[in-house]
């Protein structure tokens, strides 16, 4: 099983463990709503659409070290997630790991963040996005024990050195 449609066994509570070792394409709305699932596989998945697993009330952390692109409301709302680790994450649409408590984030080749990325994290300390190049509205809104003052020195160092390169 490569791709995957829309709504993939959406509002399941009696999923509590999932392995799709051979998934590559996630449509909308997989798993959402599912508020028994504590173990998901997915080694494989490199692209997700919309409101993946958003509102699961089990999941502590994800590993998904080929995931490249995901769309709108990314594990939104899963409030006992406590780290992501997808290394080749490229693209992120809007809602982005939106109410998690998640403490440090790293995502050394994210370059495309979307609108309201980690807004509502109350517990988010270290952030390290090196390859950022955009981002919507409300980066990060909410999130009053992160230190940015490095974060942002770092991009603006980036856009001066773009800059330059276009003279």
């Amino acid at each position: 099983l490569k791709n995957i449609g829309d709504y993939f066994m959406r509002s399941n509570d009696m999923m509590r463990e999932l392995s799709l070792p051979s998934a590559e394409i996630i449509g909308d709305d997989f798993m959402a709503l599912n508020r028994s699932l504590s173990i998901i596989n997915l080694p494989n998945v490199r692209i997700i659409g919309s409101w993946f697993l958003s509102s699961n009330n089990r999941i502590t952390g994800i590993d998904m070290p080929k995931l490249e692109s995901v769309l709108s409301n990314f594990l939104s709302s899963d409030y006992h997630l406590e780290y992501a680790n997808c290394p080749n994450l490229t693209l992120v649409r809007n809602n982005f790991l939106e109410c998690c408590i998640i403490k440090s984030i790293c995502f050394p080749k994210l370059c495309d963040v979307g609108d309201f990325f980690m807004r509502y994290n109350s517990v988010a300390q270290i952030i390290d996005l090196p390859s950022v190049e955009d981002f919507g509205i409300s980066f990060l809104e909410a999130n009053d024990k992160i230190d940015l003052s490095n974060f942002f020195e770092n991009y603006h160092n980036k856009l001066v050195r773009k800059k330059q390169k276009t003279f």
